[in-house]
């Protein structure tokens, strides 16, 4: 790619690329009692490119916005966790004073708009969570994504990642796992080209879709042809680029 070798800023310089919230015990966190405080969450598997299935809820006893731990929590919640009380303190995180509720890495970048991807898939698949704060998903360990400013530079940002430039791009350095599966991760991901800081986005889109939700907008609404064209003219791709990037 000429112009991202000639200078284009790569997607780490501009935004850093996070990995998802880390338990340390799924099975005590994931899917836990109904009378707990939760969250919706999602897992790599969950994730499709323009698509989060949503369904399952993790025990979030974080401040949405900050994503501190809160200093205390409900009763049930502690007679809950008391019947986990080794498995807690055996996690691989866990330090004298963590509480026993707490999470890892839940920072306030991965809690507002953000742009997701699954660590393991046959191609890079980005899609668009809304704030937890807005009943958004918890993204977990499985998951990688960047932060976005509002939802239309996210929309921006996971259209970009989707394109077939980016994904050839990014499959370049990926590491191989079994099945034909890659693993996209801040190593490869975080090499790839930034998007443009601007994008009339218009054109890439079928009918009426409100850039303000988009989260809500699905697949077949993309003009896929559109949008990777948009990525090849921005990148300044040669034909021969072009080509060996195509969409399969």
């Amino acid at each position: 790619m000429r112009r991202a070798r000639e200078g284009w800023p790569t997607l780490r310089q501009v935004r850093s690329v996070w990995m998802g919230v880390k338990t340390g015990a799924n099975d005590v966190f994931v899917d836990p009692p109904a009378h707990v405080i939760t969250a919706p969450c999602v897992a790599g598997r969950d994730l499709r490119t323009m698509s989060a299935r949503e369904g399952r809820r993790i025990l979030f006893e974080h401040d949405l916005r900050s994503g501190a731990a809160h200093p205390r929590v409900h009763a049930t919640t502690i007679a809950y966790l008391n019947d986990h009380s080794a498995r807690l303190r055996a996690r691989a995180d866990a330090r004298e004073k963590t509480a026993a509720w707490s999470l890892f890495r839940v920072r306030p970048s991965a809690l507002g708009w953000r742009v997701v991807w699954r660590e393991l898939a046959p191609t890079l698949q980005a899609s668009v969570l809304p704030p937890v704060w807005e009943g958004g998903a918890v993204p977990l360990n499985t998951v990688y994504g960047v932060s976005a400013v509002e939802p239309e530079e996210a929309l921006r940002w996971a259209l970009w990642l989707n394109a077939a430039a980016v994904h050839w791009w990014v499959t370049i350095d990926a590491e191989r796992a079994l099945g034909g599966y890659l693993r996209f991760r801040e190593r490869n991901v975080g090499s790839a080209p930034a998007p443009p800081p601007s994008a009339d986005l218009s054109g890439l889109l079928r009918g009426r879709v409100c850039l303000s939700q988009p989260h809500r907008l699905r697949p077949e609404q993309v003009r896929w042809a559109e949008v990777d064209a948009w990525a090849a003219r921005t990148l300044q791709l040669t034909p021969a680029e072009r080509a060996r990037s195509a969409r399969a």
